[in-house]
């Protein structure tokens, strides 16, 4: 990118429940990183994105693209990962489905050292929403449970080979695939599928009754933050399009540098 050149990136951050740095250090010592410290008094904690490079949302429900992610964790392995298609004018604090395209899961399988994650379709919350006009992205680590931890993360592609550039290698899947068994029972304190996962912290409760005010309540919080203080309570950067920048698989990788060049 020539000297002083700028370009809006496929995506950028716009608003988090918790604490975001970027740029950031990884434990290992790689920079740059995002750097995010999830709140473990939040049953859902998201990081909220904004973009405008997925152009036909059904390529990653039929699976002929996906969602990769290297991550560092201090949390658990088996700890669940959930990037969701949001269109913004739909999707509001309170209505819940409504105005969520699709999600995807993903699994980790280390803790405290780099992984690369592929996220698999889930399931449609709102069948209604239309492939042609997403334009969020929010990112939930541990969704369903209030357990902190910190995630280092880069990479978050979006390509059909799953990698775009120095990538980690993807690990064997080896926590549960869950895709359904849980809902319609998702508050009497129950592991009905025998997953592992308990009511709310199982993704097939995500739109049960039960669920979906503490859903609720995180949007609003993200919203609140976003209204109180410019740029968002949680963010880092002095400027709002120095958030997560994505290479989503599209031949050309944003970096912080060629910003601020």
């Amino acid at each position: 990118m020539s000297s002083g050149a700028r370009s809006t990136p496929p995506a950028e951050y716009f608003v988090s429940t918790s604490t975001y740095f970027d740029p950031a250090r990884a434990p290992n010592g790689d920079f740059p990183v995002i750097e995010y410290i999830r709140n473990a008094s939040e049953v859902y904690d998201l990081i909220y994105y904004k973009t405008s490079a997925i152009s036909n949302a059904s390529d990653y429900v039929s699976g002929n693209k996906k969602f990769y992610m290297d991550l560092w964790s201090t949390a658990p392995t088996c700890t669940e990962v959930l990037l969701q298609l949001d269109n913004l004018e739909l999707a509001k604090p309170d209505n819940y489905p409504i105005g969520r395209h699709s999600r995807y899961i993903a699994w980790t399988t280390k803790q405290n050292q780099w992984e690369r994650l592929q996220f698999d379709f889930l399931d449609r919350p709102d069948p209604s929403v239309g492939s042609n006009t997403i334009d969020a992205m929010p990112l939930f680590f541990s969704p369903g449970l209030k357990l902190g931890g910190t995630y280092y993360f880069r990479n978050l592609d979006i390509a059909s080979e799953g990698c775009t550039s120095n990538c980690e290698t993807s690990s064997p899947k080896s926590c549960p695939a869950l895709y359904s068994g849980e809902a319609g029972f998702c508050k009497d304190g129950i592991d009905n599928d025998h997953d592992g996962l308990v009511d709310c912290a199982d993704p097939d409760c995500s739109s049960d009754p039960a669920c979906t005010t503490s859903m609720s309540m995180t949007y609003a919080s993200a919203v609140s933050q976003r209204e109180a203080l410019s740029g968002g309570a949680s963010l880092r950067s002095e400027l709002p399009w120095m958030g997560l920048i994505l290479s989503l698989g599209l031949g050309v990788k944003w970096t912080l540098e060629a910003f601020l060049s």
